[in-house]
């Protein structure tokens, strides 16, 4: 099984050009203040679609559920996070 990571310390604008649902089994938003700026980029966001369309596995942790969220693919799903992040979760 292959994971894609996307934190804020760990990735460049190139590594988001490519379809990365095809290349890996899992997607992993880490928290802290990574989702931030993350959530920003477009080319995340559309990663993080094209793994919930193709039925693949995301895990957030702590601050990543705003990268779902930003996404627009946070309604009727249940998820753990920081509590801050809580009341933007549904």
């Amino acid at each position: 099984m292959k994971a894609l990571i996307i934190s804020a310390s760990r990735f460049e604008d190139s590594e988001l050009q490519i379809p990365r649902d095809r290349l890996h089994d899992v997607l992993i938003l880490p928290g802290g203040k990574a989702p931030e700026a993350i959530r920003k980029e477009q080319n995340a966001l559309k990663i993080v679609r094209q793994f919930f369309n193709s039925n693949k596995p995301v895990a957030t942790i702590c601050h990543g559920p705003q990268i779902v969220i930003s996404a627009g693919l946070m309604r009727s799903r249940h998820a753990t996070g920081y509590q801050t992040v809580a009341k933007r979760v549904g």
